[in-house]
């Protein structure tokens, strides 16, 4: 047995999802579904990362930020890390996802 003929039932199975792949189809809805609960968790965890760091600030006050290296880093970065966020515009993302649009 040739090597074509031995590939022939495997090629004639993937031209026939290709054809009509319902698997494909899944595939691709579980992924926006993915995507979906992908951006609702970053949008809960930019609001919670926000809240936290006010939070902080008034039960603090100034005193860390100003007396301890530390601290002030990792707020610094924790700030930095939450403006890659785009707020509002993730939010208005977030609903066209939900609402199953995809226009920009």
């Amino acid at each position: 047995m040739t090597a074509a003929l031995a590939l022939a039932p495997h090629l004639s199975a993937v031209g026939a999802g290709l054809a009509d792949p319902p698997g494909f189809r899944h595939y691709l809805h579980t992924l926006r579904k993915g995507a979906l609960l992908a951006a609702r968790v970053r949008c809960v965890v930019a609001e919670v990362g926000e809240q936290a760091l006010t939070i902080a600030g008034h039960a603090l006050g100034p005193g860390p930020m100003t007396g301890d290296e530390r601290h002030a880093r990792l707020v610094g970065d924790l700030t930095v890390y939450l403006r890659q966020h785009h707020a509002e515009r993730s939010l208005v993302d977030l609903g066209r996802q939900s609402m199953g649009r995809c226009d920009g």
